[in-house]
């Protein structure tokens, strides 16, 4: 009984906010990344083809967490493929590449799960020193690089192919990078210095600009990131590992519910309290179907976002690579509130089950109050709200259910920041 009373305890916000519509611009292919603040609705729109390589200025979390400042990212989103070059290492770039079997080579691909690994982080050891890309050094503080890689760049309407390595990252602020074509020809190398970009999850190299281009806003100033991304999809019985989709991707820090299969209309965040997840696709792509502009029905999602506010989002349109412009209806419903009322504690409700009526008793230990009543079903639609007052000691209050279908319900108590709840059963 304890374990299925905790399982429904319910996350009521206050301060709910009318619904807006915002349109996010992409541009036509979506050949934009746009990021989007849900508390003001800004957005700043990056291009999605000038940039190869995503190289995180975030500080390593040594010893806790180290790989989020060494997580390389690629754009697979731009239809770039990233190979490790099977036997070479960076000892081995001054050399001619030998791409005979290149079809063969590892395909690395970025999760969409998190931003702290990505795809140069694919062939990390068991040694905690290890990276994928490189291994810290115990008396320099510095990642050396071990591995050689190869980009195969696609700039419309041609392929481009580079030979790249990480030579280091020294003392976790210094990346040293080099590429050139794979004869040799057309050596580059840059270094980019994390500090210069304090605040920030990546900077963007464009090896064939040699440009370090600073597209993102401050990470606390975006929640979702919309536009073009590459993740495993499975088309006509066959799964592609690295096949480019349009979806949203949240930020560090953000969390996601996703209620599928519910009226999206009525859905209410308190059914998804224990569902809200860090992954960073949780929204993903999967909000329309594939190959078309059709949007899923019966889909909404709750966001808790940098501002530590909870918001409603429905996607409303899709405009595909025709306009690149996607709808969102997003609603505010304010900060979570605290799961304890002082207002009123040692809640109760009788008779239950019931079939008509339900009376609310609870203890007032903290004066006059008044309270927000509302019933909810497991979905999380709404049945009733009314508003109650309350005074100091025991409290009881008639409330009548004769109006809904047999099922399980929670009915709570608001007051103020704080609440508390029970569950009754309409028979």
């Amino acid at each position: 009984m304890k374990k299925f009373l905790l399982a429904l305890s319910i996350s009521i916000s206050a301060a709910v906010s009318a619904q807006t519509v915002d349109t996010i611009y992409c541009t036509p292919g979506f050949a934009a990344r746009t990021y989007y603040r849900l508390s003001n609705n800004v957005q700043t729109a990056t291009p999605l083809t000038n940039w190869q390589i995503a190289v995180p200025v975030r500080a390593s979390a040594f010893p806790n967490n180290p790989i989020v400042g060494t997580s390389l990212r690629y754009n697979g989103g731009a239809g770039m493929k990233l190979y490790r070059v099977p036997g070479k290492t960076v000892a081995d770039y001054s050399a001619p590449l030998d791409t005979t079997g290149m079809s063969n080579w590892p395909n690395l691909i970025d999760p969409d799960t998190t931003w702290d690994i990505g795809a140069f982080n694919a062939n990390k050891s068991s040694d905690i020193f290890n990276f994928g890309w490189g291994t810290y050094n115990q008396n320099s503080h510095d990642v050396v690089g071990d591995s050689m890689y190869l980009l195969k760049i696609y700039n419309s309407p041609n392929f481009f192919y580079k030979k790249f390595i990480i030579e280091r990252l020294a003392y976790d602020t210094l990346w040293m990078m080099k590429w050139s074509n794979i004869d040799g020809s057309s050596p580059d190398s840059i270094t980019i210095n994390k500090k210069d970009f304090a605040g920030k999850n990546f900077v963007y190299l464009n090896v064939l600009s040699k440009n370090v281009l600073d597209n993102e806003p401050q990470s606390s100033n975006w929640d979702l990131l919309f536009g073009r991304y590459a993740t495993s999809v499975t088309l006509f019985s066959q799964t592609i590992n690295d096949y480019p989709v349009v979806g949203a991707l949240s930020n560090l820090g953000v969390q996601v519910a996703e209620a599928r299969g519910v009226d999206k209309t009525t859905a209410h965040n308190f059914a998804y309290r224990n569902s809200y997840t860090k992954n960073i696709s949780e929204i993903g792509w999967d909000w329309k179907a594939v190959m078309t502009s059709a949007l899923v029905d019966s889909l909404c999602y709750f966001v808790k976002a940098k501002d530590n506010n909870i918001y409603k989002l429905i996607f409303t349109y899709y405009g595909g690579n025709t306009n690149g412009k996607i709808a969102i209806s997003v609603q505010g419903l304010g900060t979570s509130v605290k799961e304890e009322n002082p207002y009123a504690s040692s809640f109760s409700v009788y008779p239950n089950p019931t079939s008509t009526t339900a009376t609310l008793v609870f203890s007032n230990n903290a004066g006059n109050k008044q309270q927000t009543v509302r019933v909810f079903d497991i979905t999380g639609k709404q049945w009733i709200t009314t508003t109650i007052e309350s005074t100091a000691g025991l409290n009881t209050n008639e409330i009548d259910l004769s109006h809904l279908p047999k099922g399980l319900y929670l009915i709570s108590l608001q007051a103020g920041d704080y609440t508390i709840q029970q569950r009754v059963l309409v028979k």
